[in-house]
């Protein structure tokens, strides 16, 4: 997804958008690719998957 997709769903600036999603890369949450001007984000699924076992032993 793209950080424009992001911005009219969630009706916020750009800069806070890319912003979080910067964040959230840094963290190992998100992968970035960049595809000329734009970037694009996804979700890794390995490291979400480890934050919600720390969070929640007893989940899942």
């Amino acid at each position: 997804m793209r950080n424009v997709d992001l911005v009219h769903e969630l009706a916020l600036t750009d800069a806070t958008v890319s912003h979080h999603l910067g964040q959230l890369a840094r963290a190992g949450l998100l992968v970035a690719t960049r595809q000329g001007a734009s970037t694009y984000y996804a979700a890794d699924r390995a490291a979400l998957g480890a934050l919600v076992r720390v969070m929640d032993p007893d989940c899942c």
